[in-house]
């Protein structure tokens, strides 16, 4: 008896891995470092801190990047019946999003 897979293809796969690295994005903030001394969240370019806020301002990034994800998924539907190429640059937005709020994410955590 064969089991019935739905069929795989790119968007589904680029909207997966954008969803699996927003949810590593969620992962890391539960492990940000608690405390109750305010949080650099923000340079100026001589150097200086411009932003200070508490773990909870954190929760932007992941917020962010799954309003990214979302929105950029439903375009994708939404469009790849029309034009394949441009559903799939919509896409691979979305997945390219999720690694630039990793890599800021990555260096609060560095920074903090």
């Amino acid at each position: 008896m064969r089991i019935p897979f739905p069929k795989l293809n790119r968007y589904t796969v680029l909207l997966v891995l954008g969803l699996s690295a927003n949810a590593l994005l969620w992962w890391v903030l539960s492990r940000f470092p608690t405390g109750t001394a305010p949080l650099v969240l923000h340079f100026r370019i001589g150097g200086a801190i411009d932003v200070l806020g508490n773990r909870q301002m954190l929760m932007t990034i992941p917020l962010i990047g799954l309003l990214v994800l979302l929105v950029n998924g439903m375009l994708t539907v939404l469009l790849h019946r029309r034009d394949a190429f441009l559903a799939g640059l919509v896409a691979v937005v979305a997945v390219f999003v999720q690694f630039l709020l990793a890599a800021a994410m990555g260096l609060l955590w560095w920074i903090n």
